[in-house]
């Protein structure tokens, strides 16, 4: 049987109010349950309730020698998050962020709904993680999703020989133990979107009576 959700969104710089109605098929609606259940899950990981620290110190001297001294988090806690965050982040995943950001959008068309929606899909594709700066080596910008997820298939998700060896060629001079700190902002961030859109779920589904987002929206369930 069809899920019937009804939405209210209130603006409050506008003090306006719009109402979303309309309907979830079996399909959907599940979807949109393992999405919460999944996200839960995530935010558990011990990792996260560590406060994420990860840091590196970059030094230098007049012949342009470079040091880095590194700080990662407990590797094996690490390990459980990507492991739980992998759902969300590999396209050919039913639960993949960009399918469930796209079924919301189709559903509440809204400007103000699809304004939250495009604030998540930036903080998960990593604009905010490159406005303050940039790490480039040997061409390639390090702090992106392209080499995040090169790094991800050659060491963590997969263990391809290639993607592998175009790692090694990007940290002949920066180390790669400091762009884990930089992988981990990336995904830093994308767990922000991951959370912010399961709880706006959470409360369309009806399981929590309001929510206020972070484009200055808040909703509730009818």
């Amino acid at each position: 049987m069809p899920f019937k959700y009804s939405l209210t969104a209130k603006a409050e710089i506008f003090n306006e109010e719009v109402t979303a109605t309309g309907e979830f098929t079996d399909e959907e609606y599940e979807l949109l349950l393992d999405f919460e259940k999944y996200a839960a899950e995530l935010y558990q990981t011990p990792y996260l309730h560590k406060g994420n620290f990860a840091r590196f110190t970059m030094t230098g001297d007049n012949q342009n020698n470079l040091a880095f001294k590194v700080e990662l988090p407990d590797w094996n806690e690490v390990s459980v998050f990507l492991h739980k965050i992998r759902p969300f982040i590999l396209q050919n995943e039913r639960t993949y962020f960009h399918k469930v950001r796209n079924l919301l959008g189709f559903k509440l068309t809204d400007s103000y709904f699809r304004d939250y929606f495009n604030l998540q899909k930036e903080l998960f594709n990593g604009k905010k993680s490159q406005e303050g700066w940039q790490i480039e080596s040997n061409g390639e910008i390090l702090n992106s999703e392209k080499i995040l997820y090169e790094w991800l298939n050659a060491h963590e998700y997969h263990r391809d020989k290639d993607k592998q060896e175009l790692i090694k060629f990007l940290h002949q001079i920066v180390p790669l133990e400091a762009s884990k700190v930089l992988f981990l902002g990336l995904l830093s961030n994308k767990t922000k979107a991951i959370l912010n859109l399961a709880s706006f779920i959470y409360v369309l589904l009806g399981k929590q009576k309001s929510l206020t987002l972070q484009s200055e929206i808040k909703t509730k369930s009818e």
